[in-house]
Order: structure tokens, then sequence, then C-alpha cells
């Protein structure tokens, strides 16, 4: 049974896009009829999921601001529709760099482009050379940093097979396991002072533990 007020939230939270309703949007009616502290999160679930399916960031934020006056007679706060275009931007970046050899902010190659590589026969022991940034929400200063910490990439590892953006914060340099590995990398660490943390990673050997570890340093593991 639907708890007291449910019923009601879930059918004043029906999206006004015409593209069929979206669960999560009942879930952030309840959230808002009940004042409850997820209705931030409901949010940013909305916010990818909507970005998935196509609809642009204007029509996200009139579903929300329709749901919110429905439900809680008010406008969105700040923090609801900063989640929500937050979401739709990462989900939105993350498929255009799935479309395209490189990372439409920054120049780096794209993770897809890394991931191709990874998934060509090479005769050569390879690593990826990583370099992470702390985080801001500042979308453009990011990209720049990252831009930045790829030419520098590219000067210290010239023999590199690649230079790409791994999720949203960190760029790997996919370069041979040479013998002056390690005095590159330093020069690197020297070099990198927009980076906080700069660490090598074996490549594998097996395809499908290649995707793992990419996935894993796009999810901000490791």
């Amino acid at each position: 049974m639907n708890p007291s007020g449910s019923s009601a939230a879930g059918r004043s939270a029906e999206p006004t896009s015409g593209r069929g309703a979206h669960p999560e949007w009942a879930l952030v009616g309840e959230a808002l009829a009940t004042r409850s502290w997820a209705v931030v999160e409901h949010c940013r679930v909305v916010g990818r999921d909507l970005a998935e399916r196509g609809v642009s960031a204007g029509e996200a934020l009139g579903e929300l601001r329709s749901t919110t006056r429905r439900v809680a007679q008010r406008e969105p706060t700040f923090e609801e529709c900063e989640a929500l275009v937050d979401a739709w931007a990462d989900a939105t970046l993350g498929y255009l760099n799935r479309l395209s050899c490189a990372d439409p902010l920054t120049g780096l190659d794209s993770q897809a482009h890394l991931l191709a590589l990874l998934g060509a026969p090479s005769d050569a022991d390879l690593v990826l050379v990583v370099l992470e940034v702390s985080p801001t929400d500042d979308f453009f200063q990011l990209a720049r940093r990252l831009s930045l910490l790829g030419e520098l990439s590219r000067s210290v590892f010239p023999r590199s097979r690649t230079v790409a953006r791994v999720g949203v914060r960190r760029l790997v340099a996919l370069v041979p396991a040479q013998p002056d590995l390690g005095r590159r990398v330093g020069l690197l660490v020297r070099g990198a002072e927009g980076a906080d943390r700069v660490w090598v990673e074996p490549v594998p050997p097996r395809p499908g533990a290649r995707v793992g570890l990419v996935d894993r340093l796009a999810r901000g593991c490791g």
C-alpha cells in the first residue's frame, strides 16, 4: 500500500514532455510531499535518465518546475535544479564521448578511443599513466586543467599511443613500459602542478580485464 499522500504525489508528478511517464517523478513527488531530504537525490536520477532518453535540459527543468509547483506549491530550489542539470550534463557528455574520438571540452582523446586502442593487438608491454585533478564545480576550469595536463603528458611521453580523458577528473597516457618510464613519470610529477595524484597502472593482457580497468578508473576507483 502507498503511504498517505503518495498516490496524489505520484499523479501530480507526471511529466509534461509527452515522452511517457518517468517512474522517478513519482518518487520526486513523494519526497516533495513529505519534505524528504531525498528530493535532490531523486533529481539526480531523473536528470541522468532523461538525458539518456533524449530529453533536453530545458525540458527536464520544466518538468521539475511543474512537479514542484503542483506538489509543494513552490519553485524548485537551487540545489534541486543543480542536481538535475549536473546529472543531465554528465550523461550527455558521456554519450558524446562514446560517439567521438575526441573529448569535446578538453580536446583530449575520448574514452572510446582509448578502449579501441586497448582492444587492438599489440606486442608491446603497455602501461597507463594516470593523472587526477581535484573536484570543482567550475566545468570549464576543470576542462582547462585537464587540457593543460594533456599537453604536458604528450611532451613527456612523445611515444604515447593516446592521451585520453577517462571519467570526469582523470586523464591517462597509454605508453610503452620502457626502461626510462620511472624517470619520465618523475618529470611529469614535477611539472604537473594541477594534478592531485599521478600513478601508473599496468595494462592487463586480457581484453576484458583492460575494459574493466578503464571502467574502474572512469568511476573514480583506484
